[in-house]
């Protein structure tokens, strides 16, 4: 194996990797500048229209090292921020063990026009969407022989069984549960169509030790594909906290 065709095999194999259904919380850039609120304002977070209760709400103010302001919306979905001294602020929003992307905003010492009063949240998106919320769980782990990019492309599939599922509905709070089989495949029947958290916890694969993580999925029944393979990286971490990658398949 030549140099060239090495490098393309690492980067088909790194393409190839299924992508995680989370919305981790990023530093992006912004300019803070575009968003001012007042010092008194409303948080309102929501999914598809309803308002969720229960989220964590966390805003860190830049350049300081005060704690940050934290709070839960209510069952109207909104929290109340009050007197919130002046600054450049992030905030993150979190529900389930899915957290929004930070957005950024400013309080001026004294407000001005442009000042808003409501600072909407939407919770839930780039959730993948599957005509069933059923598939397989695996840990992939680099095979073992003494050449090292091979050993990453030539990937081996370990089934996870025993593992512990439990589908939430963010906006009802209904849950339903199942386990894995020796196979390491789940299915949940009987789901109403809507955006679910899926929380994965224990189960074995050998010598591995499975961690938990929760994973955001859409349920649609005209969705075009059907089953979902769920991969946690036996030799490789993830970013944004990843353990799971998801991958929708026909």
């Amino acid at each position: 194996m030549n140099k060239l065709t090495t490098f393309l095999a690492f980067v088909i194999a790194l393409c190839a990797a299924p992508l995680p259904a989370r919305a981790c919380s990023l530093a992006l850039l912004c300019n803070h500048d575009a968003t001012e609120m007042r010092r008194d304002f409303t948080i309102l977070v929501s999914h598809e229209g309803s308002p969720l209760a229960g989220v964590s709400v966390q805003m860190t103010r830049e350049g300081s090292d005060s704690t940050p302001l934290s709070g839960k919306t209510g069952s109207n979905g909104k929290l109340q921020m009050r007197n919130v001294p002046s600054g450049k602020y992030w905030l993150k929003t979190e529900l389930l063990g899915i957290s929004t992307v930070q957005q950024c905003f400013h309080i001026n010492q004294h407000a001005t026009g442009k000042a808003q009063r409501n600072f909407n949240v939407e919770w839930g998106q780039l959730a993948p969407a599957s005509s069933r919320i059923a598939g397989k769980l695996i840990v992939s782990e680099s095979a073992r022989s003494e050449n090292s990019v091979w050993n990453f492309v030539h990937r081996v599939e370990i089934p996870i069984a025993g593992a512990s599922l439990k589908l939430q509905d963010p906006v009802t709070g209904n849950e339903s549960s199942t386990v894995s089989d020796q196979n390491g495949a789940f299915d949940f029947s009987s789901v109403l169509k809507g955006t679910y958290v899926l929380h994965i916890e224990g189960g074995h694969a050998n010598e591995h030790q499975p961690k938990s993580d929760d994973l955001l999925i859409k349920f649609d029944a005209a969705a075009e594909r059907s089953s979902l393979l769920l991969v946690q990286w036996g030799d490789s971490g993830g970013s944004c906290g990843v353990v799971y990658s998801l991958d929708v398949q026909k």
